[in-house]
């Protein structure tokens, strides 16, 4: 009732009113403050719960996070797309296809505007953005036709875009 007061009350309750209204004098005040020290440090000052939202970011943030690091090392094995492009562009064409690839996964998410916006605050032309972006999706699609002995990357990336609970 302390922690939950102190987070959802505009003028939350006294110590001593905890003390004798709730605890009925059972509990020391360095107990009670003790009990929220502890509760709060057991739940790692997470107060707010997850809503659905959050959940359905998080997810598309984790397949985000894998789709970038596995396009990545692909786009190291392929000298012609490493060398002929900073790594400015690189980074943001990565980050397109990733967000494309999420975009037919996840219906309500809205990779055009993400990718817009990705593409203003990395200031990097837009046009030359998708021309990159299609070079790495067509070397991500043809990736074992060309190197096809780099089993490691599959093997040791444990790359899959599925919860692994599930």
């Amino acid at each position: 009732m302390f922690i939950a007061a102190k987070y959802e009350e505009i003028h939350p309750m006294k110590l001593s009113v905890v003390y004798e209204k709730i605890a009925h004098k059972k509990l020391t005040t360095d107990q009670i403050k003790k009990k929220e020290s502890d509760i709060l440090q057991t739940i790692g000052f997470d107060l707010v719960g997850g809503t659905l939202f959050d959940i359905l970011l998080e997810k598309n943030y984790k397949y985000l996070k894998k789709l970038c690091l596995y396009l990545s090392k692909m786009v190291l094995f392929d000298y012609e797309i490493c060398g002929k492009y900073n790594y400015t562009l690189l980074a943001a064409a990565l980050i397109f296809v990733a967000f494309k690839i999420v975009e037919q996964l996840d219906t309500t998410f809205n990779a055009d505007s993400q990718i817009k916006d990705v593409a203003q605050i990395i200031q990097v032309d837009q046009d030359q953005l998708v021309e990159v972006a299609a070079k790495i999706l067509n070397l991500a699609k043809n990736f074992e036709k060309h190197f096809p002995n780099l089993e490691n990357l599959k093997k040791f990336n444990g790359f899959q875009l599925e919860d692994d609970e599930q």
